[in-house]
C-alpha cells in the first residue's frame, strides 16, 4: 500500500485531516452474509510520526462473511492501516477508538460501517465513513466500437491531484476480449503521464452496470491547462462504459 507524509499532503492540501478520501463503496444489503466493498483511499494519524502526522493508505477492494444476528463495525486499523471488522452482541454498545475494553479497537482508527445482520442476511448496513479533502468528478463516456477505441481527451480546468477512474458499462461488451481504458496526464508542452495503478478493465461480455473502480496510490496532479487523456482499447469491437474521473481539488 502506498503513503503519503502529512507534510507532503499539507503542501498540496492546507489543513489535512483524518478520513476517508475515496471508496469503501458497499452495496445495499442483500440476501447474503458477505458484505463485498470497493477499494478505498484513507488517511490516518501516524502515531510513530515526530511530530505526529498523517498517512495515506490504498486499501484493497475485498468482501468479508459476517456472523449471523450479530452487529459488525468495519474500521481502518489506526496501527497497521489495515481494514478490520469487529463483531458484538445485537444492539451492544459501539467499539471504543482507543479504548480498553475488550471489544475496543486501536487508536487512531476511523470507522467505515456498521453491519447488523440476522439469522441468514445483512439486515442494514450503516455508513460510518467521515470524509476529508475537497472530491470533484467528471464523467465521459469511452466507446469500444471501432470508431470509438483509442483517444478521449477532455480539461477538467482545475489544480487537482488524480485519484483514479470509477467506470460502468453502459453498453454490454462484445464477447471475446475485455475493454481496457488507460488514463494519461497531458501537460500544456504535450507530455502524457500515465496514472498508474488505474486502467480500468471490463471483461468480455460484461453487462450493463458492471463496474470497475480504480485508484491511484501515486501522486498525479493537474494544473488548469493541462488535459486527462483516456486511452481505450478493445480488440474486438463493442460495447460502451461511462468513466468517472476523481480528482482532489488542490
Amino acid at each position: 500500500m502506498a503513503t503519503q507524509s502529512r507534510a507532503q499532503l499539507e503542501a498540496l492540501m492546507g489543513n489535512a485531516t483524518e478520513g476517508v478520501v475515496y471508496g469503501f463503496h458497499a452495496p445495499d444489503p442483500g440476501n447474503s452474509l458477505t458484505l463485498t466493498y470497493s477499494e478505498s483511499l484513507v488517511r490516518l494519524e501516524n502515531g510513530s510520526a515526530n511530530p505526529p502526522g498523517l498517512k495515506e493508505y490504498r486499501l484493497a477492494a475485498g468482501t468479508n462473511v459476517c456472523t449471523a444476528s450479530r452487529d459488525t463495525y468495519a474500521y481502518v486499523d489506526g496501527t497497521t492501516g489495515a481494514i478490520g471488522f469487529q463483531e458484538v452482541a445485537l444492539n451492544a454498545v459501539k467499539p471504543v477508538i482507543g479504548g480498553p475494553g475488550d471489544n475496543d479497537i486501536a487508536a487512531r482508527s476511523i470507522f467505515l460501517a456498521k453491519v447488523v445482520t440476522d439469522a441468514s442476511w445483512i439486515a442494514s448496513i450503516t455508513d460510518l465513513r467521515q470524509f476529508t479533502g475537497n472530491v470533484q468528478t467528471h464523467a465521459i463516456p469511452v466507446g469500444f466500437e471501432t470508431a470509438d477505441v483509442g483517444a478521449h481527451y477532455w480539461v477538467p480546468r482545475v489544480h487537482a491531484r488524480v485519484l483514479g477512474l470509477d467506470s460502468r458499462v453502459i453498453n454490454a461488451l462484445a464477447a471475446t476480449d475485455a475493454g481496457t481504458v488507460v488514463p494519461y496526464v497531458v501537460d500544456m508542452g504535450g507530455t502524457a503521464t500515465e496514472v498508474t495503478n488505474a486502467t480500468i478493465s471490463h471483461a468480455a461480455s460484461a453487462a450493463i452496470a458492471t463496474r470497475d473502480l480504480e485508484l491511484t496510490g501515486g501522486q498525479f496532479y493537474i494544473n488548469e491547462m493541462d488535459e486527462i487523456y483516456l486511452l481505450s482499447a478493445k480488440a474486438t469491437a463493442g460495447g460502451c462504459c461511462m468513466v468517472t474521473l476523481i480528482l482532489e481539488i488542490l
